[in-house]
Parts: structure tokens; C-alpha cells; sequence
């Protein structure tokens, strides 16, 4: 018997399923959602190690079942959507190194572009040269939502789908500045989060077109998925060797 063609087989299926739609699966380390604008808005994947730029179309941030955890019974924290005790997934404000680290930065701007300007945005309260990023649609089985948490353990909720997608749906970045935050999702499955930058420029308010970046909790192939496949070509096999 040739054992060849479906151990192949086999290969390439797994290799298949486990990049069928993204070139970049990131299950650890520190990543931003870079905004820059030369000649135009650029949103995209920021590597932090590597210094690479990703498209945000070619990249899967996984969360694994290490960022499961429970919603606390806190007042506090409803904008989660769920009920105490659920799960939800989170990437952390303060890195595991077992789950992605993701923040928000414009590092490669040079800090002098935009206008400065009062931002009354009760969260902001201040004057810097503001870039936002505003949620605009999110397609996903659960919530969603995005906050930092203070030093009392207060949080401040920048995004959250719990109460619809509102004009408040947004992170300020000042320009050439980065910060990392808690992302929350409420159910297993794949998720895709719409956003577009916007900031003045010469009085003028200059928007990006919408950019998807995608997530998966607990939602693309692990071994379980590679183990399944490894018994359909047990079975294969079995039946090659009794013909």
C-alpha cells in the first residue's frame, strides 16, 4: 500500500484549514492597530517586535481559552453585556504572554500633522492633536466592548456594543502616542470590528474609509481540529489496507 498520497493529503488539508483565510493567526505578543497618513489614512497591523506592517484583512487576533474568564458581579462592568458568571474573552490591558497583546498607536506620525484642539469628550477633557478611531459596525456572535482600567480599578469604557454601536463608540489616540486596552467578547466565534480614524487638519475634519480587523475566539483550528483530522485519515487508511 502507498501511504503517500493521503499522508499528503492530510498535510495539506491541515495546512489549509489552518491558514484558509488569514496569512497571520497572532495568538501572543504585543501588536497595535498602527494609524499613520501620508498622502492618505493608512490603518493596519502593527508589529511591535518585528516592526512589520500587516493588512488588517491578512490578520487573525486568537484568543485562546487562556483568556477566558468569568463577568464579575459588579455594576460596574454591565457594559460587558453578559450576566455575572459568564465567560467572556479577553486580551488584556497588562500583557500575558499567552494571549495577544493589542493597543492603539500612531508612533509613526510625527506628532506635529493634525491640528490641536479641546477634545470635550468627558473621558478626554483636554487639548492635544486627536486622532480617533470610531467603531463603526461589528459583525460577531456576542458583545463586544473595549475599556482601560484605572488605578482604583475603575474602568472607562471607550467602546461597547452591549447598548448598540453609539457616536461615543470611540479611542483617542494623540498623535505619536500608543496605549494598550482591555478587549472583551462575549462568545466563542469570529468577529469583525469596522473602524475608520478620523482628525482635524486645517480646520478641516479628515476621515479613513472603514477597515475590518478580525478575531477569533476560540474560533480557528487547534490540535483538536488537527486530531480530527488525523482519525478521517486513520479511517482512510484502514480502508486502504483492507482493499
Amino acid at each position: 500500500m502507498n501511504i503517500k498520497t493521503p499522508l499528503l493529503a492530510y498535510v495539506a488539508l491541515a495546512s489549509a484549514v489552518a491558514h484558509a483565510q488569514y496569512n497571520h493567526v497572532i495568538t501572543e505578543g504585543p501588536y497595535d492597530i498602527g494609524i499613520g497618513y501620508e498622502d492618505g489614512w493608512h490603518l493596519h497591523v502593527h508589529d511591535e517586535v518585528g516592526m512589520n506592517e500587516l493588512e488588517p484583512e491578512e490578520v487573525l487576533f486568537y484568543l485562546s481559552a487562556d483568556s477566558r474568564l468569568t463577568i464579575p458581579n459588579d455594576p460596574r462592568f454591565s457594559f460587558l453585556g453578559g450576566n455575572p458568571g459568564d465567560d467572556v474573552w479577553v486580551i488584556p490591558q497588562i500583557e500575558n504572554p499567552l494571549v495577544p497583546f493589542l493597543g492603539v498607536g500612531s508612533e509613526e506620525m510625527p506628532g506635529d500633522f493634525f491640528d490641536s484642539y479641546f477634545e470635550s469628550d468627558p473621558r478626554i477633557n483636554g487639548q492635544g492633536r486627536w486622532i480617533a478611531l470610531q467603531l463603526v459596525d461589528l459583525r460577531g456572535p456576542g458583545q463586544f466592548s473595549v475599556w482601560t482600567t484605572g488605578d482604583l480599578g475603575d474602568p472607562t469604557v471607550w467602546m461597547a456594543t452591549s447598548d448598540g454601536i453609539l457616536g461615543d463608540d470611540k479611542i483617542f489616540d494623540l498623535e505619536g502616542g500608543h496605549a494598550h486596552y482591555n478587549w472583551a467578547f462575549t462568545a466563542s466565534g469570529i468577529y469583525e470590528m469596522d473602524v475608520r480614524a478620523m482628525a482635524f487638519k486645517d480646520g478641516h475634519l479628515l476621515t479613513s474609509d472603514v477597515v475590518t480587523f478580525n478575531f477569533g475566539v476560540e474560533a480557528v483550528p487547534e490540535p483538536a481540529v488537527l486530531v480530527a483530522t488525523g482519525v478521517a485519515l486513520g479511517a482512510l487508511l484502514r480502508r486502504r489496507w483492507k482493499s
